[in-house]
């Protein structure tokens, strides 16, 4: 959901768990879980602070474009060319 939400330029607010604790603060904003309190004062940061929302909506965008199945493909693609150039990659 959150790489849906980063697709379609949403700002993330989100708690430090699972793969999410990898994510930088350029991305996503984080908050302590269960505290009802703390979310609701990051949702109003995000509202009285339009540059930072664009800013995380940009960097989340931009991270959601850079790990789609083309772009992902393409990385794999270009390793394996690189490590094996000798390998007909190409038809033809």
């Amino acid at each position: 959901m959150v790489l849906d939400a980063f697709a379609v330029g949403v700002p993330v607010i989100t708690t430090r768990s699972g793969s999410l604790a990898g994510l930088g603060p350029d991305l996503v904003e984080f908050v302590a879980p269960g505290q009802p309190a703390v979310l609701t004062a990051a949702i109003g940061r995000l509202i009285a602070d339009p540059g930072r929302a664009h800013d995380l909506r940009i960097a989340g965008t931009a991270f959601a474009a850079a790990h789609t199945r083309d772009a992902e493909a393409a990385r794999l693609t270009a390793r394996w060319r690189a490590r094996f150039p000798e390998l007909p990659f190409d038809p033809g």
